[in-house]
C-alpha cells in the first residue's frame, strides 16, 4: 500500500476530517491516561513510551493550537508489574478523570487494564503489546498486530518479494506460536501454495539437529521459525555446522542487536517482521525519526513510534467523533480505515478484523536492515486470530 503523505500532512489530516468540533465550537476536552511502568525493570521502556506519547501531543498543539490545549496526560505507573497495571488504570479513571486509557506494555499488564475500562466503559488503546489475548472489543481499539498477523505478514512477504509460496514450519507447542504458523499457512494457500512440512519442538530441549534434517528432507528452502532470538540463533548455528542452507522467517522477538550477537555468522540472511525501522525510507516514518531525533538527541525505537501511533489513533477519533465520551470515540475508532502512521498502515475491517502493516528486515553482520513493508492479507489475519 503507498503511503506518501509527509508527518505534518499526518497531523494536519487529523484535524481536517471528522464531524468537527463538540457543541458551542468548543474542542473536547481529554484526558488521556496511560497506563505505563515509570519504576521497576521495565521503567526504561515506559518512559521511552512517554517520549512518544509527548511528541504526538506536541504535534497536536502545534497544528491545532486549540485542539492541542484541550488534551492533558495523567501517567499511571504500574511498577512493570501487571497487577499494579489494573490499579493504576482506576486512578487514572476515578482520580484523574481519564476521558481514554491508553496501554499497557506487556500482555498480562494490559488485560489487567482492560478489565478496568470494560468494567468504567472507557476507550482503551493498545499500541505496544502483541499479545493475542487482548482483542478488539465494546472498549477495546488495538493499535498493534498480534502475534498472530506477524505470521500473516511474513506469509506475503513470503509469496511475494521472495517469490516463494512454500515453506517449512519449526514451532514449539505453544498457542501463539501455533497461531503465527497457522496464519502463515492461510497467506500461503491465498496464493496458491502452503506449509509442505511442519515440525514440532520441545521447548526445554537444546538439540535441533534432528527437527532440522526432517525438514531437510522435505526439500523446504525457507522455514517460518517463530522464536526467541537465543533459541532462534541455536537453530541457526546448528543448522550451518550440519550445512542446510535454510533461511529463516521470524518475528519481533529478533528484533534486538542482542540477536545479531548470538547468531554470529550464522545469523545473516533471514528475515523478521518487526514494528519500525529507522532506516525505513517512507515518508511519514522518516520525518518522524527526524522529530523524534531533533526533541531528544538520537533517533527513536519502536516503542516510542507506538505511542506515537497510539496517541494519534486516539486524537483521529476524537476529533471525527467531536466528542471526548466512550460512545462516539468508540464509533469512530472502530471504523478506522487507512490510518496512516508512523508505524504502518491501520484499518479496521466491518466484520471486526484489525489489519496493520508490518516491516520487514533482513539479518547482516552488521545488524538487521529494512528490506520492506507488508500488509497482511484479512482471510490470513483472521484466520490466524481464530487459531487455538
Amino acid at each position: 500500500m503507498a503511503r506518501a503523505r509527509t508527518f505534518p500532512a499526518i497531523i494536519a489530516a487529523i484535524f481536517a476530517l471528522g464531524a468537527g468540533p463538540a457543541p458551542g465550537g468548543e474542542k473536547p476536552r481529554v484526558t488521556l491516561g496511560a497506563v505505563l511502568p515509570m519504576t521497576g525493570p521495565q521503567a526504561p521502556f515506559g518512559k521511552e513510551a512517554e517520549r512518544g506519547i509527548l511528541l504526538a501531543l506536541e504535534a497536536l498543539k502545534k497544528a491545532d493550537p486549540a485542539a492541542g490545549e484541550a488534551w492533558t496526560l495523567a501517567i499511571g505507573d504500574d511498577q512493570s508489574s501487571a497487577k499494579a497495571a489494573g490499579a493504576a488504570a482506576e486512578r487514572l479513571v476515578s482520580k484523574d478523570k481519564a476521558n481514554i486509557l491508553l496501554g499497557a506494555l506487556t500482555g498480562p499488564a494490559t488485560q489487567e487494564a482492560a478489565e478496568v475500562a470494560k468494567a468504567r466503559q472507557k476507550p482503551l488503546i493498545v499500541p505496544l503489546t502483541t499479545a493475542g489475548a487482548t482483542q478488539p472489543g465494546p472498549v477495546v481499539v488495538r493499535a498493534v498486530f498480534d502475534e498472530a498477523m506477524q505470521g500473516a505478514i511474513l506469509g506475503e512477504f513470503l509469496a511475494g518479494p521472495l517469490g516463494e509460496k512454500h515453506a517449512g514450519v519449526l514451532r514449539d507447542e505453544s498457542a501463539a506460536a501455533g497461531a503465527i504458523a497457522a496464519a502463515f499457512d492461510a497467506a500461503l494457500k491465498a496464493k496458491g501454495g502452503g506449509v509442505v512440512a511442519a515440525v514440532v519442538y520441545d521447548l526445554a530441549g537444546e538439540d535441533f539437529a534432528g527437527a532440522l534434517r526432517d525438514l531437510a528432507a522435505k526439500g523446504v528452502h525457507y522455514v517460518l521459525l517463530p522464536a526467541s532470538y537465543t533459541t532462534a540463533a541455536a537453530v541457526m548455528r546448528q543448522s550451518k555446522t550440519l550445512g542446510f542452507g535454510f533461511i529463516f522467517l521470524g518475528t519481533e522477538a529478533w528484533d534486538t542487536p542482542r540477536f545479531s550477537a548470538a547468531a554470529t555468522d550464522a545469523g545473516q540472511g533471514h528475515y523478521f517482521v518487526t514494528h519500525f525501522a529507522t532506516d525505513d525510507k517512507d515518508a511519514a516514518t522518516a520525518a518522524f525519526v527526524t522529530a523524534f531525533q531533533a526533541k531528544y538527541g538520537r533517533p527513536p525505537g519502536s516503542i516510542a513510534a507506538l505511542a506515537y501511533d497510539g496517541t494519534l489513533l486516539a486524537a483521529e477519533a476524537v476529533k471525527r467523533s467531536g466528542s471526548n465520551q466512550t460512545g462516539p470515540v468508540m464509533a469512530e475508532a472502530a471504523k478506522l480505515k487507512d490510518f496512516d502512521g508512523a508505524t504502518g498502515v491501520m484499518t479496521h475491517d466491518a466484520g471486526g478484523v484489525f489489519l496493520k502493516s508490518g516491516v520487514v528486515k533482513a539479518t547482516t553482520l552488521r545488524g538487521a536492515v529494512f528490506k520492506a513493508r507488508v500488509m497482511p492479507s484479512l482471510a490470513a489475519a483472521a484466520d490466524g486470530a481464530l487459531a487455538p
